[in-house]
């Protein structure tokens, strides 16, 4: 059974968590159903915080935008090296990985 909106209202209200529109959909939600991956990414670092209803659909739209926002849980290791070296193609990326140093580099 689901909780009314009102009631998740009233709980993010006295336990401090934010209560804000979706970005995708409109409808307010708390920050206590944010779950891990509902992140609608504006840019490779930043993102916002969607719906639980909304998570499958901004896991799609940001694979859209770049596939460098696949999600690390959905990836086995395995295929971590494959993406490293197709990511160091990328004259940026090598160049900000370059810029972490010696630790960070394959």
């Amino acid at each position: 059974m689901r909780w009314p909106r009102f009631v998740h209202r009233i709980y993010a209200d006295l336990t401090g968590y934010f209560w804000l529109p979706c970005p995708l959909c409109g409808e307010m939600f708390g920050g206590h159903e944010w779950l891990p991956g509902n992140t609608l990414m504006s840019s490779l670092s930043e993102g916002h915080g969607v719906c639980p209803d909304c998570g499958d659909l901004a896991r799609e739209q940001n694979a859209k935008q770049s596939p460098r926002y696949i999600r690390f849980e959905d990836w086995e290791a395995e295929h971590f090296e494959d993406w490293v070296a197709e990511q160091m193609k990328d004259p940026e990326f090598r160049a900000a990985v370059e810029e972490l140093g010696p630790a960070y580099q394959a």
